[in-house]
């Protein structure tokens, strides 16, 4: 096998367990007290937020603002922040990553 196979199948596998696990698979979660999130984890590079819903489902959202980040994270009400500022907000990007 040459070294240009070697590193084509090193990548497929990443895609591979980018799109099947998500992003923040390997990221920090952060546990939230609320009735709607159970948990968040950001990556400020990519501007990723991956959102783990009480009620079931793991979103990715992508183009979140540090700002943004910090703001959801301080916020009195994390469901009623998320809400207002992330989920309603029809110019992000999200994806379902997990039932």
């Amino acid at each position: 096998m040459s070294q240009k196979t070697g590193l084509f199948q090193l990548f497929f596998v990443y895609l591979f367990n980018q799109q099947n696990m998500g992003i923040m698979a390997n990221f920090r979660r952060k546990h939230a007290s609320s009735s709607l999130i159970t948990s968040v984890a950001y990556d400020a590079f990519s501007q990723v937020l991956e959102v783990v819903f009480c009620k079931g489902g793991i979103y990715e959202y992508s183009n979140i603002s540090p700002d943004q980040y910090e703001q959801l994270r301080r916020s009195d009400s994390l469901g009623e922040y998320f809400n207002t500022n992330i989920r309603n907000n029809k110019q992000l990007l999200y994806q379902k990553v997990r039932s």
